[in-house]
């Protein structure tokens, strides 16, 4: 876990190379930080090898208690990858399961940059994951040949996954 100290909280920029941070070998990248309802980070830039993940208007939610922000970014758990996958029967997967999960916490927009793997890149598509409903649903993405990244824009968060 990541702990931001709280000169950062109310920032219009904030940068962060999570591998540098963190080491590349961590599985699940933990945020945290003491959030306000007054306060607001305007755009949270992640980086990674496994995914680039950009947050926008990220402040605490309005309905919580708590202060305490939790934002769990990047990939999913073992065990948890591994019960998806088994979600996706007749789809060949390509990147990382991706998560963009916590509590106490809301984003206005989030753009997420997931590399693919073991494809020419002209029939991938994005799924997202809701937890709440248990159930795969495409979103809108982009794909860049040159970089090969998956690029997807979202208001919502979940677990993303590239498939074939």
């Amino acid at each position: 876990t990541l702990i931001l100290p709280s000169r950062y909280t109310d920032d219009a920029y904030v940068k962060l190379n999570l591998d540098e941070w963190m080491g590349e070998d961590v599985l699940v990248r933990r945020i945290q930080f003491e959030g306000s309802k007054y306060n607001t980070i305007g755009h949270l830039d992640t980086y990674s090898k496994w995914a680039d993940i950009s947050l926008y208007r990220l402040t605490l939610n309005a309905d919580s208690k708590k202060e305490t922000i939790v934002m769990s970014l990047g990939r999913v758990e073992p065990v948890l990858a591994q019960s998806l996958k088994g979600k996706l029967k007749g789809k060949s997967i390509k990147s990382n399961f991706i998560q963009i999960s916590g509590s106490h916490w809301d984003f206005q927009q989030a753009v997420l940059r997931i590399p693919f793997e073991n494809s020419n890149g002209k029939k991938l598509k994005a799924l997202r994951y809701d937890e709440d409903l248990r159930s795969w649903y495409e979103v809108s993405s982009s794909v860049h040949l040159t970089d090969r990244v998956v690029e997807i824009i979202t208001d919502n968060p979940g677990i993303f996954v590239v498939v074939e």
